[in-house]
């Protein structure tokens, strides 16, 4: 029951909505531009490193899974997420606890 309330891929984020999510997340969160932040400063890195391992399986990611309020890049795999809830029902993220 769980699965089938994802939304599939056709209905999920688009392009821009994910392109904005991950520049804030490199951010550091939700920012405003106003005169008294630190907008103007940005850090360039070279690369981002993402995991493909599961946080609670620690094998390979077949099908990514992130929550929605989640602040990092971090994700975990869907379906072993699944397995592991149902018994305990927490449903947190493996990786921020929200």
């Amino acid at each position: 029951q769980v699965l089938n309330l994802v939304p599939k891929e056709a209905d999920g984020e688009s392009f821009e909505d994910s392109l904005a999510r991950v520049c804030r997340c490199l951010r550091g969160g939700n920012t405003t531009d106003d005169a008294d932040s630190d907008s103007d400063l940005e850090v360039v890195a070279d690369f981002f490193p993402v995991s493909l391992r599961c946080p609670n399986s620690g094998s390979r990611i077949r099908t990514a899974g992130r929550f929605k309020p989640c602040a990092h890049m971090g994700s975990f795999d869907l379906q072993t997420f699944v397995e592991l809830n149902q018994r305990s029902r927490k449903w947190q993220c493996p990786t921020c606890l929200k």
